[in-house]
């Protein structure tokens, strides 16, 4: 009688165990008390890229601030000010070596495109010619022996990439017409030149300079899209691009397996992001977003935004809402 007894005690004893268990275990509320502290945990303990990012702001505080470049630390979150002597330095892009930049800066009322060393020193005036119109976002070919800009023509121009023209021009300041379009790109052996036109990217023969439509667009992104909410950026080896479009909030993971000829697939499609100007880290393993939440007619909350190119996740973010969303670029990432 007493052994049966004891057998009974342990299996309301099991049985309270294997109660208690399923609670803890299976229980909703129990479940999301224990998750939320793990990706907590894991978002702070993340592994951030190294690096600089850089960027050309205004900021809103005090009025009437100079647009300025700033450069930006992943690892510490810190936003510092580039100490560069140049007033109104916009859109800075470094060479391959990383031993110069080059950049647009005012002289005279006019943009003119400019070059220095990697600290800012030694400027030197590149171009002239007010005239013209106003240059804007330069980049150096592989070698830094020419730099490829585009040329927005005085007078009033409807937002399309045919009503700006692709220039590039060497140390001699000698400027040489490529065609009509914007967003210049140069192939890794500087021997094509990607442009974005109204029907999509095109490859430019720099050589003969004959082009051809590599990547075409769909008809519902066609027109002003084209020029006012998509922007371009190829990675150090030449094997990636990121390609934005605002109006769509996506953004294009796209694979170049081939220049000669150009041949591409597409790796990713980002959707639900709401951004402007894209930026490879070195090692082409994160990306680098100017990030936004799309209210039309104006976007809200600018900010930097770091995605992980191997699961795609955001890693981090800095608030951007103190500088002025109309002279905002992220143009570069430097190890």
């Amino acid at each position: 009688m007493e052994t049966g007894s004891k057998k009974i005690v342990w299996i309301v004893v099991a049985a309270i165990l294997i109660i208690a268990a399923a609670v803890y275990f299976f229980y909703p509320g129990k479940q999301q008390i224990n998750h939320l502290p793990a990706a907590k945990t894991a978002i702070n303990n993340v592994q951030l890229p190294e690096g600089k990012i850089y960027l050309t702001l205004q900021s809103l505080y005090p009025e009437n601030s100079p647009v300025a470049f700033y450069e930006f630390s992943p690892t510490s979150k810190k936003l510092n000010k580039f100490p560069i002597k140049e007033n109104s330095f916009l859109t800075p892009r470094f060479s391959d070596d990383g031993k110069k930049m080059v950049f647009v800066a005012e002289r005279g009322g006019a943009a003119e495109i400019f070059t220095a060393d990697n600290d800012g020193s030694d400027i030197k005036q590149i171009t002239t010619g007010a005239d013209k119109g106003y240059k804007q976002t330069p980049v150096f070919s592989p070698d830094a022996s020419l730099i490829a800009f585009t040329l927005k023509p005085k007078g009033p121009l409807l937002p399309y990439p045919e009503n700006r023209n692709i220039y590039i021009v060497g140390s001699d300041g000698k400027e040489k017409f490529i065609a009509a379009g914007v967003n210049p790109m140069f192939s890794p052996d500087g021997k094509f030149l990607l442009i974005l036109k109204n029907d999509g990217l095109h490859s430019i023969d720099l050589k003969t300079n004959k082009g051809r439509l590599v990547i075409p667009l769909s008809k519902e992104i066609k027109g002003s899209g084209a020029m006012v909410s998509m922007k371009l950026f190829l990675s150090r080896s030449g094997e990636l691009l990121a390609w934005t479009n605002m109006e769509r909030k996506q953004v294009y993971i796209i694979k170049i397996s081939s220049w000669e000829p150009f041949q591409y697939y597409f790796v990713k499609t980002m959707l639900d992001v709401a951004a402007f100007w894209p930026v490879f880290s070195p090692d082409a393993k994160y990306l680098a977003l100017q990030e936004v939440d799309w209210a039309a007619p104006v976007p809200k909350n600018p900010r930097l935004a770091i995605y992980d190119l191997k699961n795609f996740q955001k890693q981090t973010t800095y608030d951007l809402n103190s500088y002025e969303q109309t002279a905002m670029w992220i143009t570069d990432w430097q190890p």
